[in-house]
């Protein structure tokens, strides 16, 4: 099974957040349903070994904290986005949980390099036909997000499927 860790903005941030950018055709936009930020992805995981990873988690404590989406940009490039995303201002306190939770989640972790540095991002849409639409993105204006409580943490499953992933919270894990 497919795992990551995410936080989830609440439903009128996810709202906000599906507003950014126009309908197109050369795009294809995260369901706003499923709009995260990605903490750690442990990728392909042995479905046996899910309650260890949880126990591990249920070690990470940390205090709710505050933080606010922010401009707009893009993988690899803004020149040849193949991932527009939302970013996040500066936060002491999710990098802070995010070290916390990869310390915890190491020996989980794929060997094959799939977790890059962190940077704190919302994946609003994937390009299609190898990303040669830079227009998108200047003209993607991110409106002035409201800031929203980090008051939890989920480990998620992703199951892929034709029209894109789903998914599905295995277990939470409050602030304490």
């Amino acid at each position: 099974m497919r795992l990551f860790i995410s936080i989830e903005p609440p439903k009128e941030v996810r709202a906000a957040l599906d507003n950014i950018l126009p309908d197109h055709p050369q795009i294809r936009k995260t369901d706003v349903g499923q709009l995260h930020l990605t903490l750690l992805y442990l990728g392909e995981t042995e479905a046996g070994i899910v309650d260890e990873i949880t126990e591990e988690l249920g070690k990470v404590r940390f205090r709710a904290f505050r933080i606010k989406p922010a401009g707009v940009g893009a993988f690899p490039s803004e020149k040849s986005p193949r991932v527009i995303w939302a970013g996040v201002k500066a936060s002491e306190s999710l990098n802070r949980l995010q070290k916390r939770i990869e310390a915890v989640s190491s020996r989980f972790l794929p060997d094959e390099g799939d977790n890059k540095p962190f940077h704190p991002h919302i994946t609003l849409a994937r390009v299609k036909d190898g990303g040669r639409y830079p227009k998108l993105v200047r003209e993607a204006t991110a409106p002035d997000l409201p800031e929203f409580a980090v008051e939890k943490f989920l480990l998620k499953q992703s199951k892929l499927h034709q029209n894109g992933a789903i998914h599905q919270t295995v277990k939470e894990f409050p602030a304490t």
